[in-house]
């Protein structure tokens, strides 16, 4: 069977570094190379054009669409597993990674004999400090950045050459600027995330509220809560008819010829693409002063403090300052450092290089450094995220129930119970004896392991080993997520019913929970009943070798 390359995309259509990932799967294409693309969060779903057009149109790549939205990095990187596992006779020759959240996935590849080829997008910074992702990176074989500083960083912490493949952009006709005397639109493009420290514009905007700055920030909104969060202190300093979230937007040059001045005011970038698009149409830029954003904006007079507002202001008279003939020198020297350094032939042959080399090397299945411990690390986190879900999704329920007037007191008088026990005494434990304390259901005991650490007035409180004789008309156990341990247990010594607390909240409906591609029912006895998802993958029909549109198959998890 003919080898395939397997190209990991976080998204497809949104951002600069799906752009350039594109660029790179039609030149696979153009050169008959099969490809696979796993596209975890298609963003636009079945309204994506661009992915719909390259379906119809690329007759080499497959495209895999998993609908992981709303999942958590871990759930992703399972669902990847699964995916990788399922597919194992689709002899993948090598991997290539665009996305730093995969980076962990590294020695699962290494251990399947796949080779890896990492890109790394950002500053390095969460890679290079972070241990886990540490000991998987140094793992793959050929490792790139798309910036000086991440490549300076990388090297320090690898010991590795890093191969420096700066970004490509497409050519792009400069805008006519019409040299305002004052800056009044300001255009701010790009997603809704807190790394891109937005809320220091919006600070800027209501200090200096007599200036009437029109304000637009453009991008799909990554983090709602932020957004939120946004909207929230727009409306609190009374900037609503001023600043606007405008959200994904496929015609951004409309965006750039409105805009006076493009600012970025992030926390943390690789190559920040917005500034090399607003270079090319012809706009001044200004940016927070980090290590990746002096590469390209040269000029300390355009870069300011990421937590200072008022430097942001100083960038915006320093513009204004200068005169019609200065600006126009510095937006024609900034289009022509794009020609020079940011070429999108350039990019795309060198990592099809890459990626032919990777090929080359010995595929030899391996037990890859660390990778137990990895593995155990991401189970654990999984599991640990899993409960808090669970956790929170109970909360949730049991105040709708509050609300009604649904109390757990009705619940026990409806079965004839009027005596019971509580097993565990955290936070669920302690918010149902609350609710019960003074009601006609009495709490006569408190079970928990950690007896000698709780103290409670009047009710005894003893370890479950203790309580065998207990005389109780049912125990309620508060720690949800090991009912079915306790339960097989204790069955044998306590001649009562076992009851778990989501049986009370949930009140024998069925609750669906989705999470890392599994779906959760917690129903009748309110344990977890496991059951695999279904979750809906697209993959083209090939016409003859390999074109045609797309069918939905089924993958499991």
């Amino acid at each position: 069977m003919e080898s395939r390359i397997l190209v990991l995309a976080y998204e497809y259509t949104l951002g600069g570094a799906q752009a350039q990932l594109r660029h790179i799967i039609h030149a696979l294409d153009a050169q008959g190379r099969l490809t696979d693309v796993y596209i975890a969060n298609s963003l636009r779903r079945d309204q994506d054009p661009l992915l719909e057009e390259d379906i119809r149109q690329l007759r080499h790549v497959t495209f895999f669409e998993l609908s992981l939205h709303g999942k958590s990095v871990y759930g992703e990187r399972e669902a990847l597993r699964d995916f990788v596992r399922a597919h194992t006779g689709r002899n993948y020759s090598t991997v290539l990674i665009f996305q730093n959240i995969y980076v962990p996935l590294i020695p699962f590849f290494k251990e399947l004999g796949i080779p890896t080829v990492y890109s790394e997008r950002l500053d390095a910074q969460q890679i290079c400090e972070d241990a886990s992702f540490r000991s998987s990176v140094v793992q793959s074989d050929i490792l790139t950045a798309n910036s000086m500083c991440a490549a300076k960083r990388m090297e320090k912490v690898f010991g590795r050459n890093i191969r420096v493949v700066l970004n490509g952009k497409e050519p792009r006709e400069r805008i006519p600027y019409r040299h305002p005397k004052q800056i009044r639109n300001i255009l701010v493009p790009c997603r809704i995330d807190p790394i891109k420290n937005l809320m220091l514009v919006l600070d800027m905007a209501f200090q200096h509220k007599d200036r009437a700055f029109e304000i637009r920030f453009v991008g799909e909104t990554q983090y709602k809560k932020y957004a939120a969060k946004m909207k929230a202190r727009i409306q609190e300093q009374d900037l609503s008819h001023r600043i606007a979230l405008i959200g994904y937007r496929k015609d951004m040059e409309a965006e750039y010829a409105w805009a006076d001045l493009v600012v970025l005011p992030s926390l943390a970038e690789g190559t920040p693409n917005v500034v090399l698009e607003a270079f090319q149409y012809g706009r001044p830029v200004i940016v927070s002063d980090i290590e990746s954003e002096r590469d390209i904006v040269t000029d300390k007079q355009l870069r300011f403090s990421p937590k200072d507002p008022e430097e942001l202001y100083a960038c915006i008279q320093h513009i204004e300052k200068m005169t019609e003939a200065e600006k126009e020198t510095m937006l024609e020297t900034h289009s022509r450092f794009v020609i020079a350094n940011y070429s999108l032939s350039n990019m795309t042959d060198t990592f099809i290089r890459f990626l032919r080399e990777a090929e080359t090397l010995e595929r030899v299945p391996q037990q890859a450094a660390g990778y137990a411990a990895c593995e155990s690390d991401l189970r654990s986190v999984i599991l640990e995220h899993e409960k808090k879900e669970r956790f929170y999704s109970l909360l949730c329920r049991w105040n709708q129930r509050l609300q009604k007037g649904e109390c757990a007191e009705r619940y026990f008088l409806k079965r004839g119970q009027k005596e019971i026990a509580i097993y565990g005494f955290r936070e669920l434990g302690e918010l149902l004896y609350q609710e019960l304390n003074g009601s006609s259901v009495k709490v006569k005991c408190i079970l928990d392991k950690n007896a000698d650490q709780i103290d409670v007035e009047d009710i005894p409180v003893l370890v479950p080993e203790a309580a065998s004789g207990i005389t109780v008309d049912a125990v309620v156990v508060t720690a949800v997520t090991c009912f079915d341990q306790i339960q097989e247990t204790w069955r044998a010594f306590w001649d009562c019913e076992i009851i778990s607390l989501e049986d009370i909240i949930y009140g024998g409906e069925k609750s669906e929970e989705v999470y890392l591609g599994r779906s959760r029912g917690i129903c009748g006895r309110g344990h977890e009943k496991n059951r695999e998802r279904e979750c809906r993958i697209f993959l083209p029909v090939r016409s003859e070798e390999a074109g045609g549109g797309r069918n939905p198959r089924d993958f499991p998890g």
